[in-house]
């Protein structure tokens, strides 16, 4: 199980159309833009990551897909990166929300990386 935060962008879905229309380089560099600004969370979340062997930390990793940029933490060897992450009150574990806290702190230089990627994209293929 993982934990993962989502931003939505204004306007995505009719410029993934146009993307597709123009092509598949169109939307592999879509793709890429997309995972390019999920880097730039990655890069903020792992010091905020808690750390106690180090392999939640480790299992934080971008991905970029043709609708969103995506940053995951924890897998089917750490499951317990959601309870870590959203805490579990009927347990008593608090949320140490570390990838929002990482989005937060990141959003402007996501926003401006995934603008600037847009409109590269937007150049090279004429839409």
């Amino acid at each position: 199980m993982s934990v993962g935060v989502k931003v939505e962008v204004e306007g995505a879905s009719a410029f993934r159309k146009a993307a597709t229309a123009a092509g598949k380089e169109a939307v592999d560099d879509l793709k890429k833009a997309n995972k390019a600004a999920a880097e730039v969370v990655k890069a903020a979340a792992i010091p905020l990551a808690p750390v106690l062997t180090g392999a939640l930390r480790s299992s934080i990793r971008p991905a970029g897909t043709k609708t969103a940029g995506i940053v995951r933490a924890g897998k089917a060897r750490i499951p317990w990166a959601p309870v870590v992450h959203w805490g579990w009150a009927a347990r008593g574990i608090k949320p140490r929300p570390f990838m929002l806290d990482a989005l937060d702190r990141r959003r402007d230089e996501v926003t401006e990386r995934y603008a600037t990627q847009v409109a590269e994209i937007v150049r090279k293929h004429g839409l």
